[in-house]
Order: C-alpha cells, then sequence, then structure tokens
C-alpha cells in the first residue's frame, strides 16, 4: 500500500488487532516459484509484504537479495529506494482504493518493469474499524488485467484452478512456462476430484455414524421459533442503502454462501445462522460469530469440512426432496437463495421473516462477477415464485 494511501491507519490498527493478519502470501511460494525462476532475479522486492515471509523465502531458496516494504508495518515502512528486478505484490491491490490504483501501479512499475500481481476478486472475511470491508475494491479479472495493461504495456493472466484468487505478470512468460501453469491447473483439478470422490466415499460412511452430531428441523424450528428473521441475500444493489442497523437489529440474522459485506452500514454484521455450500474455516465462524450452518448442497456433502459434521448441533443438511422439488418448479438449479427462503418458510415458526438482498440478478451478485447469461439460475423465474409465495405467506413475510 501506498505511504500516501487513504487506508494506512486503517490497516495499521488491523494489523495490531488481528496478530495472524497478514500473512497469507507464505502460501504462495509454491505457484509462483517457477515465475520468479523465470524471471532470474538479482533483487527482489516485496511491495505490500504484511507480516508474511514470502521474501525471506524466495532470498532463501533462489540465493538473491531481497527487500520488504509495507507502510502499514512499521518495520517495513521506509519506501524502497532504487530498481529491482523483480516485484512481488501478493494480496495487496484488492486493498487500494480504487481512485488510488492507478498511482500505485505507477509507483511499483517506476521500480521495476516485471511483476508478479496475486489479486483477490472476492471480499475478505476482515473488516477495517471504520465498518468497510478491508477488500475495498473487488473487481473481475479483466477488469484487473486492464488497469495492469493500461499502466505496464503488458499482463497476463497465469492459469490456476483458483476460486477467488488471479494470478498476473507483466512480463511474456514463454509458451513452455504458460503450458506448465496450465497443466498443472489441470492436474489439481483431477485431483482434487479424486479427492472429492474420496471425500464422499468416507462421508457416506461417518455421515451415518454421526448422524446424532446434525441439527434436526425439530432444532431450528425450536431456535427460529417466535423469533424475528432476516435472511441477507447478495445482490449488489443492497449497498445503495444504509439498513445495516436495521437489519443486525433483528433477533437472528442468516446470511448466504460466504456472506460478503462491503460496509457494516449498508448490510450490518450480525450473522446467526449461514446457508451455504462452500467449505468455511472454524476461524471464519469465529470471527462472526456464527453459530449454525444450512448445507443447501446434500449432494455435494464432499465440499463439507470434517469438522462441520464432528461438531455437535453444527450443521443442518437441507433434503434432496426440497432440491427436487425447486428444481422442478424452477425449471433449473436453485439458487441458495431461494433454497435458503423456501427452507426458512417451511420452518413457520419465526415471528416475521424479513429478505434484504434479493433484487433476482438486477444489479448481480456479491459473490462473483458473472453475466446473468452465465450462470446456471433462472433468477427472473426464482424472483416470481418468492413474489407470489410473498403475499399468502402465514407469518409474514416481506421482501426490502
Amino acid at each position: 500500500m501506498s505511504a500516501e494511501g487513504a487506508n494506512v491507519e486503517l490497516y495499521k490498527l488491523l494489523h495490531e488487532e488481528d496478530p495472524g493478519y497478514g500473512r497469507t502470501s507464505e502460501k504462495l511460494f509454491k505457484l509462483i516459484s517457477p515465475l520468479v525462476s523465470a524471471a532470474a532475479p538479482s533483487k527482489v522486492l516485496d511491495f505490500g509484504c504484511g507480516k508474511s515471509t514470502l521474501a525471506d523465502r524466495i532470498g532463501k531458496e533462489f540465493g538473491v537479495e531481497f527487500a520488504k516494504y509495507d507502510p502499514a508495518i512499521p518495520e517495513h515502512s521506509k519506501p524502497p529506494q532504487g530498481r529491482f528486478d523483480l516485484i512481488i505484490n501478493t494480496d495487496v491491490m484488492e486493498h487500494i482504493p480504487r481512485s488510488e490504483i492507478d498511482g500505485f501501479l505507477k509507483t511499483v512499475k517506476s521500480h521495476s518493469d516485471k511483476a508478479i500481481f496475486n489479486i483477490f476478486i472476492g471480499y475478505a472475511s476482515a473488516m477495517l474499524p471504520n465498518g468497510e470491508n478491508a477488500h475495498c475494491t473487488v473487481e473481475s479479472e479483466d477488469w484487473w488485467a486492464d488497469r495492469l495493461r493500461s499502466i505496464f504495456g503488458y499482463c497476463e493472466v497465469v492459469k490456476t484452478n483458483r476460486e477467488y484468487d488471479r494470478l498476473f505478470v507483466t512480463w511474456d512468460i514463454g509458451e513452455a512456462l504458460r503450458d506448465r501453469y496450465v497443466k498443472a491447473a489441470w492436474r489439481n483439478k483431477k485431483l482434487g476430484n479424486i479427492g472429492n470422490w474420496f471425500k464422499g466415499a468416507a462421508f457416506a460412511v461417518a455421515g451415518r455414524l454421526l448422524a446424532a452430531n446434525l441439527l434436526t428441523k425439530a432444532d431450528l424450528e425450536r431456535r427460529l421459533a417466535g423469533k424475528r428473521v432476516c435472511l441477507v441475500g447478495n445482490s449488489r444493489s443492497l449497498s445503495d442503502h444504509p439498513l445495516g442497523e436495521e437489519i443486525d437489529g433483528h433477533d437472528i440474522v442468516v446470511r448466504i454462501n460466504l456472506a460478503p459485506i462491503p460496509n457494516t452500514k449498508t448490510h450490518g454484521y450480525k450473522t446467526d445462522i449461514l446457508a451455504t455450500s462452500k467449505s468455511v474455516s472454524r476461524s471464519f465462524l469465529k470471527k462472526r460469530a456464527i453459530q449454525e450452518i444450512i448445507w443447501t448442497q446434500p449432494g455435494h456433502k464432499y465440499r463439507m469440512s470434517s469438522w462441520m459434521v464432528r461438531d455437535k448441533k453444527r450443521t443442518f443438511l437441507v433434503a434432496r426432496s426440497l432440491l427436487n422439488a425447486l428444481r422442478r418448479k424452477v425449471g433449473s438449479r436453485p439458487s441458495n437463495g431461494l433454497i435458503a427462503f423456501e427452507f426458512l418458510k417451511d420452518i413457520g415458526t419465526y415471528q416475521s421473516l424479513t429478505l434484504y438482498g434479493f433484487d433476482f440478478f438486477q444489479s448481480k451478485s456479491l459473490s462473483g462477477h458473472q453475466a446473468v447469461d452465465a450462470v446456471v439460475h433462472d433468477f427472473a423465474a426464482e424472483g416470481r415464485i418468492i413474489r407470489s409465495e410473498i403475499e399468502t405467506a402465514d407469518p409474514p413475510i416481506r421482501l426490502v
């Protein structure tokens, strides 16, 4: 982050409050090592290093001189001087305010024409002290490639199979290395599929043994009984309305997928129940104080972390019959938002249910960057179904 960046003081506070924050790039060594080797540097700069030891390991493994810079880390806050053969910039760009990005990239380029950028294109679980998401610029792969190309003159996306991370380089890495990454991504995906099969088989056995640990519908009926409940969807248009305090005022707040929160002023922060088909960590649940999980895809149990089943009364598995009924009703695969809505409506013990952030893809989704023709859900049909069922709902359901 640039020394004059608007959010530097906020990141200093975040680093002070969370000793583990700013270390994720250490996991990227194996991924970027072939790129570092291809660049054949003598001097490497980790620009925006956080608390990571990535540069230290690169220096040791490749026998090169290295430097570290991050204005939010006191011991690394002195701006770098001179030119470097290669700059590493991992998990930084998404933290830069949009208005500062071009200036930041020009500063990076002033130190080297060769740079490796790892950019996260989704929202963070961490929030800044001012209520904003720690990832203040969340854009698509194409958007970032265009920005980098406009400053460096060249940019290519290096193939990986990670869902939200994107790897960019600012020089032509050549066909051989490019093909190596493509093959590695294919191999990792294949190995992942094999691993998922074994996880599914193991779950089929362990699931029966640990079934008593799972939440039942009766458990959730008691949990929601007489409560004012809200279900928060992931439409981007929710960011246009200061509804955070109203959302958090409910007795029970249910969020979807990875529960992205761009700003607490618009989205609130409270999360009691997570309706998801994505594996989440225990640390994520602890950070967000999430009590229960509604697993919305019974056919994808292999995605579940093992602790979700081991923990007593933590996770509820939506019945396959509900998904099949919704698929017939919609005519396509139902979204997690529709599944969560129908499940809560069926519970019916709450005092009231309010929906926020449901515009049925009119403003796209905070969960990704797909266009409407690239998603597998029929959001128009889902909108018609939900609006129709709200009209006759008892207890009352409100769509904000």
